[in-house]
């Protein structure tokens, strides 16, 4: 490994002492690797964006109005031409434990809810970490749900920062995490699964938060992203007052979903009504090679302690390549689980 100077000799050498199977774990190709992950505390990247702009209008689809593409969108799924694919990876720092796993009925998990409900998709793809995976498997073997066409794709995962770029542990030794749903085209495209789905005639691959409970493959968005022909469709929802995440706007001169904490302090955020779901749809066959991933430094509370972790977005997807938007109804389309309380509701209704 190459030798750095300076403030990172400690790091360094904490990540040089780590057990070989957790280095093997952070080093893969395609995620964060060490090296990367010590480049970007030297040269931390730019990926701010500065004074964007509103849409028009006009340029939205309304879910309303799309009925005429449902028997599209269903003639797609009869054929096998769309795969689903469930992003469970998640740690859910906020809610105390992995959110696939959280129990949402009597023996139902967020994660089984979530296969029942597209259970008419022979291709679902699971993104789980590795620590996840064996749970996530024996889950669905115990509860008769694994089949074939159902498979378990492996996240990336990294190891946590302190604020002073130490490495974070806790009593189990270091702390890994996720690298964020930015993961999700390496993952399928280092699991040989787009190219063998794409090469069978597959077309289309629908992404969804295991944790967004009302989200699934919906006929009509599928309808319209086939006919427009388009390489990516992604849905918004009209925010409300307490939201945070990704907004609708233009940068550039391309409509494109940019999170929040990316904008400058100049930037009027309140302007943006319109956030991202994290449900979209993707062509299987663009050329995912042409992008070059954005490392973020995001700071975490994790057990009253602030730590570091570097994350990749899956919305740099509409940065790249042309997204045509859908205004999807919250209460059909969103319904995320973000806390214990969220869940508690929805166990209510």
């Amino acid at each position: 490994m190459r030798r750095y100077p300076g403030f990172l000799n400690e790091l360094q050498q904490q990540i040089e002492g780590l057990h070989p199977e957790i280095l093997e774990r952070i080093s893969r190709y395609g995620g964060l690797d060490v090296q990367d992950l010590i480049s970007l505390i030297l040269e931390p990247k730019d990926h701010s964006v500065d004074c964007p702009e509103t849409v028009d209008p006009g340029e939205i689809f309304q879910h309303v109005e799309l009925e005429p593409y449902e028997a599209l969108g269903r003639e797609l799924i009869d054929k096998n031409s769309v795969a689903l694919c469930i992003l469970a990876g998640g740690a859910g720092t906020r809610i105390g434990g992995s959110k696939c796993m959280l129990n949402l009925f009597e023996g139902e998990t967020l994660l089984s809810h979530k296969i029942r409900k597209n259970s008419h998709v022979k291709n679902i793809w699971i993104i789980v970490t590795e620590s996840l995976s064996n749970i996530v498997q024996d889950h669905l073997e115990n509860i008769r749900l694994m089949r074939d066409g159902i498979e378990l794709v492996l996240q990336y995962e990294s190891v946590r920062l302190t604020p002073d770029n130490q490495l974070y542990t806790n009593e189990d030794g270091p702390s890994l995490y996720p690298c964020g749903h930015g993961d999700v085209i390496p993952a399928l495209d280092s699991s040989g699964l787009l190219k063998k789905f794409t090469a069978s005639g597959g077309r289309h691959v629908v992404i969804v938060n295991v944790d967004n409970v009302s989200a699934d493959i919906d006929d009509a968005i599928l309808g319209l992203h086939h006919a427009n022909n388009v390489p990516v469709t992604c849905e918004v929802v009209r925010k409300s007052e307490n939201d945070k995440g990704g907004v609708l706007c233009k940068h550039s001169g391309v409509n494109q979903i940019v999170e929040e904490f990316r904008m400058t302090p100049e930037s009027d955020v309140t302007q943006f009504q319109l956030m991202n779901t994290n449900t979209m749809i993707v062509k299987s066959d663009l050329d995912f090679s042409m992008i070059d991933w954005h490392w973020h430094r995001v700071k975490k509370n994790l057990d009253g302690s602030l730590v570091i972790q570097h994350e990749r977005l899956l919305q740099q997807l509409t940065e790249h390549f042309k997204t045509q938007y859908v205004e999807v109804q919250r209460d059909r389309r969103f319904t995320p689980i973000k806390s214990a309380s969220d869940l508690d509701k929805i166990k209510q209704t």
